[in-house]
């Protein structure tokens, strides 16, 4: 028995040393969804644009969410999205999870590990860290990469312009944010990383990055009714008649 349990605790010492830690999980999964859209993209020729009917090819009536895109027709936001949820991953969700303003920090170089601690903005995670993380294993400058990396993906395969890319990811900055499930998700998967447990860190990756794409891709579909609805109250007919106000009048007073 005493044999049986020094070759056990061997064993438990030999797997854990051996034994890949969490955030190279983290990065390995990154990687391997990355590699996954790649394949797609060959796939469809390398078009992200999509408006078989040329519907989307209006102006975007810069209301709500969308106050920000004045002067953007649909088809090129639909298409910038569509480049976003190729350019995504795992490191942009967390990121977008911890700020709305992700996507200013990146571009102004300040979405670091130290800047996060410092802004006490890490909500508890990280518990275990002590020091800034090494390049290697550094989400933040995976995440502050990979924005920028859609940023040039919605210029070249949509023709933004860097403000409206800017502008349209900020957007998608937001809504992330504000997602309940993407919210759980980036939680657990924080703990699962301060707490080394790789397994669950692999399986909390691969579903915190396809829920980004999710996301995107509702964004998408809201665009498209946005557009829709927007175009069908411009076609209604403008008429001076004033008769249904005396016939509600009417309806009103007989009641009285």
């Amino acid at each position: 028995m005493k044999n049986m349990k020094l070759i056990m605790e061997n064993w438990d010492k030999y797997l854990s040393e051996n034994q890949p830690d969490a955030i190279s999980v983290f990065h390995e999964v990154c990687e391997q969804k990355e590699a996954q859209r790649k394949e797609l993209l060959k796939e469809v020729g390398g078009r992200v644009r999509y408006d078989p009917d040329g519907e989307l090819d209006v102006e975007i009536q810069p209301v709500g969410k969308w106050s920000a895109l004045l002067g953007m027709t649909g088809i090129l936001a639909y298409t910038g999205l569509s480049a976003f949820a190729l350019n995504a991953g795992g490191a942009v969700g967390v990121a977008f999870f911890l700020s709305t303003n992700a996507v200013t920090l990146a571009i102004i170089g300040t979405l670091t590990y130290a800047y996060f601690k410092a802004k006490k903005l890490l909500q508890g995670f990280f518990k275990n860290s002590t020091a800034e993380p090494s390049e290697e294993k550094d989400l933040f400058s995976a995440a502050s990469n990979k924005i920028q990396a859609m940023i040039e993906a919605a210029k070249e395969k949509a023709g933004l312009t860097q403000e409206q890319a800017i502008a349209l990811l900020e957007i998608v900055n937001k809504e992330i944010n504000e997602d309940e499930e993407h919210t759980q998700i980036a939680e657990d998967l924080l703990k699962a990383i301060d707490n080394e447990d790789s397994e669950l860190v692999r399986a909390l990756t691969d579903e915190l990055d396809d829920t980004v794409t999710k996301i995107i891709q509702r964004l998408q579909d809201e665009l498209k009714q946005h557009i829709e609805q927007t175009a069908s109250e411009e076609e209604l007919p403008v008429t001076n008649d004033t008769s249904w106000r005396s016939y509600d009048s009417r309806r009103m007073y007989a009641k009285t």
